[in-house]
C-alpha cells in the first residue's frame, strides 16, 4: 500500500502556505533549515513551527486535514485542535487546557476544518 506523505508550512519569503514534501537541512548544530518541496518543482524554505502533516482524512467538505488545524462539528465556537499524540501514537484532537480524544469518530460525524493554530492564535 503506497501513502503520500504530505506537509505544509508557511512560506519565509511571502508568509503563503506552501504544500509538498519536508526536507530539514541541518546548517549547524543549532540550526536547520525547514524547506518544502512543491509538486512543481519549487523549493521554499518555511517556518519551522507551522510545519504540520497531513493527517490522511478530509473534512465533510473535502478540506485536507494537516496538524494544527482547528475542526468543529455543529458550533462553531467550540474548536478542537489536531495534533499527534505520542502516548497514543495516533492524531488526537484536544480543546486548549482539556483532555484529548481520538479522531476516529470526527471523520463519520461531518466535522469540518475552520481555521489553524497560527492564523487562529487568540484561540489556542
Amino acid at each position: 500500500m503506497h501513502r503520500k506523505v504530505l506537509f505544509r508550512g508557511r512560506s519565509l519569503d511571502d508568509g503563503q502556505w506552501v504544500y509538498g514534501s519536508l526536507v530539514i537541512k541541518k546548517l549547524s548544530d543549532k540550526n536547520s533549515d525547514y524547506q518544502i518541496y512543491t509538486p512543481d518543482g519549487q523549493v521554499k524554505s518555511v517556518h519551522r513551527e507551522t510545519v504540520g502533516q497531513y493527517i490522511g482524512q478530509q473534512d465533510k467538505e473535502g478540506v485536507k486535514i494537516f496538524e494544527g488545524d482547528l475542526i468543529s462539528f455543529g458550533n462553531p465556537e467550540r474548536q478542537y485542535e489536531v495534533f499527534w499524540s505520542q502516548q497514543v501514537n495516533g492524531w488526537q484532537k484536544r480543546i486548549y487546557g482539556s483532555v484529548s480524544s481520538s479522531l476516529d469518530e470526527c471523520m463519520s460525524e461531518g466535522w469540518v476544518v475552520v481555521g489553524n493554530i497560527f492564523d487562529n492564535l487568540k484561540i489556542i
